[in-house]
């Protein structure tokens, strides 16, 4: 029946507290509306997924391998926790964070975080899909330091400018540094002494 809204786990499919909370949001909504301006309950693509565990676990979107059936360009980045500051202040480098994406724009599709605060990190990425936001977005907003969120924007960048790192290693710059590099270092140690 038209009049009849239900949220939560009477739906079925994933089944966590958030979700109930803004199903039962969209239901109010859409019972105090005319039907024209009803609201849709989110795809189950866009629902964030946590394990309160130790570490935490948070997810949204496809997973690498769900997303290659879907694009042929998805690809992902991880980057380890001991890489991000805040982790090894804390001592809980034990994890990880990985951006699903695609595409020269670097399309976020999904993500995956193991860390002892990843349900709140995996809501960034929850934000950066829904508004359509691309690796370079989240890499050049400028994150708090140190912070777990700092993380996200490690890896973003990491997979944005992974190309500079390719180059500079290649074999043309590799004869630019022995022509040009190793003779001004040379100097200028001399010139010190």
């Amino acid at each position: 029946a038209p009049h009849v809204f239900g949220v939560g786990d009477m739906l079925g499919g994933a089944q966590f507290t958030h979700l109930a909370v803004h199903q039962g949001a969209v239901a109010g909504w859409n019972a105090a509306m005319p039907k024209l301006l009803w609201q849709t309950a989110p795809r189950d693509a866009d629902v964030p997924r946590c394990t309160f565990t130790t570490p935490e676990i948070g997810s949204i979107g496809p997973s690498l391998a769900e997303a290659r059936l879907l694009f042929s360009d998805a690809t992902a980045t991880t980057i380890e926790l001991s890489a991000v500051d805040r982790a090894v202040a804390d001592d809980a480098t034990n994890g990880f964070i990985t951006l699903v994406h695609r595409g020269k724009k670097g399309t976020i599709l999904g993500a995956t975080v193991v860390a002892h605060a990843a349900g709140e990190m995996i809501s960034e990425i929850a934000v950066a899909r829904k508004v359509k936001l691309t690796l370079k977005d989240i890499a050049t907003v400028m994150h708090p330091y140190p912070s777990m969120s700092f993380g996200i924007q490690v890896a973003a960048g990491r997979s944005l400018y992974s190309w500079v790192e390719t180059v500079t290693r290649g074999p043309l710059f590799g004869c630019l540094r022995f022509l040009f590099g190793g003779r001004k270092l040379r100097g200028a140690a001399n010139k010190q002494q």
